[in-house]
């Protein structure tokens, strides 16, 4: 399995630095592996069974739907009520668990894969690309495998942004809106995306110093002096989520290794901005708007960063990455040797890190 996956990965990569328009790299081919990449992306879901980590969480909730009253389900479980009103609406499909999460992950691909259609102003060569990155993106496995309402979440919004880049205002608002009602840590988010509507310009240099201060804050231990002021936000069920063997379970707060990881992306990805004549500009519209949308959630998680699974919040920062690089990538002005083999290196990383590896099969 290991060898058809990774032949499809390798027959894409040549595909993509192939001259558009040719017989390997023309609008067939691109649905030709865009279709791939779902078929694979809906295996791996299915293969990681019903009992992966927090799946099994969901897997409860599930059964408990089958035998409860739609009022009596949405009284247990009202911190994620539409959420649970979709888990509840497919039980009256299936009583199959194995079933409920395929129907789960094609919603998550559908928001997720149309979101990027629009946001890449209808160009499904990008949209491909950004999704051939996603699939090597360990994080992307965390939010379809595990952390499946923060994720569908996540791509309700992903979504909205698509729907308003092509002047959908209605559907912007009913879309955007409905993601805190699946996770209410997508709330910021929300709110974000709604103030920077607002924001006519992005002054990089401004980001930078945005960037900074709450790194400091991070690096320094002190975030916890502001956000400790917030906690009137947080749902009364949170309460566990900070006790301080959540803390010692997690293996301590301030990961620095989480500062890195986010820190090398934002120096990497902020380059299109500062050098431009190294880019094709007219290959990265909006991208200073998902620039600014990666700013400020890290600024977030730099926030929180003291609270165990501090990650879950870095993750609405970490999940912009693939579609800040699918731009990256098609506009910066190398050859398709280089861009070949920045592709490949990608394969490596997503074969070292994601259930890829065989994890799952």
């Amino acid at each position: 399995m290991q060898i058809l996956i990774y032949s499809l990965f390798l027959f894409y990569s040549i595909s993509f630095v192939t001259k558009r328009g040719q017989i390997l790299n023309n609008i067939y081919v691109q649905r030709f592996f865009l279709s791939s990449f779902i078929l694979l992306s809906l295996f791996i879901s299915i293969a990681s069974g019903i009992d992966y980590i927090d799946r099994s969480v969901y897997t409860s909730q599930f059964f408990t739907a089958t035998q409860d009253s739609f009022g009596n389900f949405l009284e247990k479980h009202n911190d994620s009520l539409m959420f649970y009103i979709i888990t509840f609406l497919i039980t009256k499909i299936t009583s199959n668990p194995e079933v409920y999460y395929v129907f789960m992950h094609l919603l998550f691909l559908y928001f997720l894969i149309r979101g990027l259609y629009l946001i890449f102003n209808k160009n499904l060569y990008v949209t491909v690309l950004a999704f051939f990155i996603f699939l090597n993106f360990t994080i992307y496995y965390s939010y379809t495998l595990n952390i499946l309402r923060q994720g569908l979440a996540f791509v309700i919004i992903i979504y909205s942004i698509g729907c308003i880049l092509n002047y959908k205002q209605k559907r912007f608002y009913l879309i955007l809106f409905t993601a805190p009602f699946v996770h209410w840590t997508s709330l910021f988010f929300t709110l974000l995306v709604i103030v920077s509507r607002k924001i006519k310009t992005y002054n990089t240099f401004t980001l930078i110093i945005i960037y900074t201060i709450f790194s400091t804050l991070y690096l320094t231990h002190t975030s916890d002096i502001f956000t400790n002021q917030l906690s009137f936000i947080l749902p009364t069920n949170s309460e566990g989520y900070l006790s301080l063997n959540r803390i010692e379970q997690y293996g301590g707060s301030y990961k620095v290794q989480f500062w890195f990881f986010n820190t090398i992306f934002f120096i990497l990805l902020m380059s299109p901005l500062i050098f431009k004549k190294l880019f094709a500009l007219n290959k990265l519209k909006n991208y200073d708007v998902f620039f600014y949308y990666y700013t400020i959630t890290s600024s977030v998680f730099f926030l929180f960063g003291f609270i165990p699974f501090a990650d879950r919040i870095a993750g609405y920062s970490w999940l912009l990455i693939p579609i800040l690089l699918a731009q990256f990538i098609n506009s910066i002005k190398i050859s398709n040797y280089l861009k070949f083999l920045l592709l490949i290196i990608m394969l490596i990383v997503g074969f070292i890190s994601t259930p890829l590896n065989g994890r799952f099969f």
